[in-house]
């Protein structure tokens, strides 16, 4: 969007930083399904987010899933965060057992998943 390539997008939170540049809606003009995604081989259960408690979980810097889990962090929650700033790093970073979950839109990880991944990748 800065390089006037695209004319909007989703999923950002609002940030001061992101206000001196981005206009945002008032009210949200879609909504996308968050998903956990991790390997098959790792035992992941939970009900709430404190529950993550314990697992090495992916994050992208911006998005409104990870400001949550960075809340639980300031609220004494302790979560081992690591960042990526796309949800194609992710899935590498899962493959590469360098995190064990990262919460994503299932629209959007879909897309990535069918245009960067074979069914072999073992995610």
């Amino acid at each position: 969007m800065e390089a006037g390539e695209r004319d909007g997008t989703l999923a950002f939170s609002k940030t001061a930083e992101r206000l001196n540049t981005f206009r945002f809606s008032q009210t949200a003009l879609g909504n996308l399904t968050v998903v956990f995604y991790h390997r098959k081989d790792v035992p992941f259960e939970w009900t709430e987010l404190k529950d993550l408690e314990g697992y090495r979980i992916g994050g992208m810097q911006g998005y409104a899933a990870t400001d949550e889990l960075e809340n639980l962090n300031a609220e004494g929650v302790h979560l081992t965060l690591g960042y990526a700033t796309t949800e194609q790093l992710n899935f590498k970073k899962l493959l590469a057992k360098r995190i064990d979950v990262f919460p994503g839109a299932f629209e959007v990880a879909t897309r990535v998943l069918r245009e960067n991944f074979s069914e072999r990748s073992s995610l």
